[in-house]
């Protein structure tokens, strides 16, 4: 096995540990649609961390083949659970159609509250604003109200669920 596949399976393996899930084994190509399992205690962000690191991976072709539908999986499955850095790159995901169909009103909600949660003034905060609006600006008001509130309406489920 080369180093590439390893790492991948390294971190693979240290997000069974820190979440208790794994990727399945066929990646959803539709709308990601997750129901919200019974309430229990959040994710450790160390483990919400760990599922936007191997998104990355997915999304980069970084040591794992590269897979559109896989990134946004697990971009998807963080951001559900509150991890701001997810919710922008799920955005991101939404905007350019990339594993999942193409959705500017969506991408507009997920940017919406990754802006809400990130710091602005860091380069991270910042970011997630000028993107947030640049989702707003290519909308109608019908649709930016839409995806506000979506945003508004918008909680977090619990980690139980892969």
């Amino acid at each position: 096995m080369d180093r590439g596949c390893l790492a991948g399976f390294a971190l693979a393996v240290g997000l069974v540990t820190l979440s208790g899930c794994v990727a399945p084994a066929e990646v959803p190509v539709g709308p990601m649609e997750v129901a919200a399992p019974p309430p229990v205690a959040l994710a450790p962000v160390a483990a919400l961390d760990a599922q936007y690191r191997l998104a990355q991976h997915y999304d980069r072709g970084d040591t794992v083949p590269q897979n559109f539908a896989a990134a946004a999986y697990w971009y998807h499955h963080a951001a559900e659970r509150g991890y701001a850095p997810a919710q922008l790159a799920l955005a991101q995901c939404y905007e350019r159609g990339h594993g999942i169909p193409r959705d500017p009103i969506l991408a507009s909600m997920w940017a919406d509250l990754a802006a809400s949660q990130m710091a602005r003034g860091t380069s991270d905060g910042d970011f997630a604003q000028s993107y947030r609006d640049f989702t707003r600006f290519r909308l109608t008001k019908p649709e930016v109200l839409e995806a506000q509130q979506m945003a508004t309406a918008w909680h977090p489920i619990s980690s139980a669920a892969p």
